[in-house]
């Protein structure tokens, strides 16, 4: 039964009835009357002829009685309810009447219903930018708050980080990470995933395997320059030369606090660029650094600002100068990081579906 007639489709699932509202105080819902009726026939319906507003209503009001999720275009005053009803109301701007554009949650301009089509596909990319930008703002404060607490916990020195340095770490996430993630031009691959559903999570089992093991490998790199011994990193030769002085222990904590902030730098740059995967994919080396070329063209271009700021300016950051093999230290480190994401990226997340929060509903008009 593809074709159904308006007057027959309500009358075989017996109207809209008002019941009382499971929240009480006196409200009324509307719901099919005959629900189940409802169900068996629109599996098979496909177009209802002779279409008219109740038999429209009746229908977008069974969907969201089957809790599913619900569009609907209208050009006339009748259509006001139905639209208000529906998770999304689609308004058409030439023929469509003010009062239905006030109630539409998108208008096609030209009245052409294959503009839907990007409109879906950016709105999917904006969701998407919102999950990365969780997953990397996520993993930065985890590791910056665990560094804090494990260097108070065992050392008797000041924190490695001083405001300045928090400002700057911010800045490089809240803005130049937002500024590159949001440029990111859709992917058509969006148009091929399934709607979201009412019991979606915002952050992922996939996200969570990426957030825990991006936070457990920085915050191990970042241990490691802590409480490291100095004398067999850096060079004997420097020691006897005057570069580092020995007998001066607060610049060697100095020298100690600026390389684990120049390398937590590096570690949140690539971070950047794995934040912006989501989803479980079998990458290569080749495929990985090809996609994502223009991200690490601009994080190379930040990069050269930031070796010209420490060079310049380091010391209004709290930092004292580095050498070369420091930053390139350090730099090693930030591509073994992605390195290690690519990898992991390769197993299975289904342990990670336990920590999935920040659940996704439709809010009823």
């Amino acid at each position: 039964m593809a074709i159904l007639d308006a007057e027959k489709f309500l009358n075989s699932i017996s109207g809209i009835g008002q019941y009382s509202s499971k929240l009480g105080r006196g409200q009324l819902v509307e719901k099919i009357r005959d629900i189940h009726n409802f169900e068996r026939l629109i599996k098979e319906l496909r177009i209802i002829s002779q279409g008219t507003s109740k038999a429209k209503d009746a229908l977008v009001t069974g969907l969201i009685q089957l809790k599913y999720i619900v569009a609907v275009t209208g050009d006339d005053t009748a259509d006001f309810q139905i639209i208000q009803k529906a998770q999304v109301g689609i308004g058409l701007g030439l023929s469509g009447n003010e009062v239905v554009k006030q109630a539409a949650d998108i208008i096609l301009k030209n009245d052409n219903f294959s503009s839907i089509i990007p409109a879906i596909l950016y709105s999917r990319n904006i969701y998407e930018f919102i999950r990365k930008y969780f997953q990397l703002i996520l993993s930065q404060n985890y590791v910056i708050i665990f560094i804090l607490f494990i260097h108070v916990f065992f050392s008797n020195e000041f924190h490695p980080f001083n405001s300045a340095q928090f400002l700057f770490l911010n800045i490089l996430v809240d803005d130049f990470a937002a500024y590159i993630m949001v440029r990111e031009e859709p992917s058509q691959q969006l148009l091929k995933e399934p709607p979201l559903s009412q019991k979606e999570y915002i952050i992922t089992s996939e996200m969570w395997k990426n957030i825990i093991f991006q936070t457990f490998f920085q915050i191990m790199t970042l241990c490691f320059l802590l409480f490291m011994d100095l004398n067999y990193y850096l060079n004997l030769d420097d020691f006897f030369s005057g570069f580092y002085d020995l007998n001066q222990g607060s610049y060697l904590w100095n020298v100690r606090y600026t390389i684990c902030f120049n390398c937590l730098v590096y570690l949140q740059l690539f971070n950047i660029l794995c934040s912006t995967c989501l989803q479980k994919n079998i990458y290569d080396f080749y495929n990985f650094f090809w996609n994502k070329a223009v991200f690490l063209i601009q994080i190379g271009f930040f990069l050269v600002i930031y070796l010209i700021v420490f060079s310049y300016f380091g010391k209004y950051l709290g930092c004292v100068q580095l050498k070369f093999g420091d930053h390139l230290f350090c730099l090693v480190l930030g591509i073994i990081n992605i390195v290690i994401f690519i990898f992991i990226n390769q197993f299975s997340s289904n342990f990670f579906i336990r920590f999935n929060y920040l659940k996704y509903t439709f809010s009823q008009k």
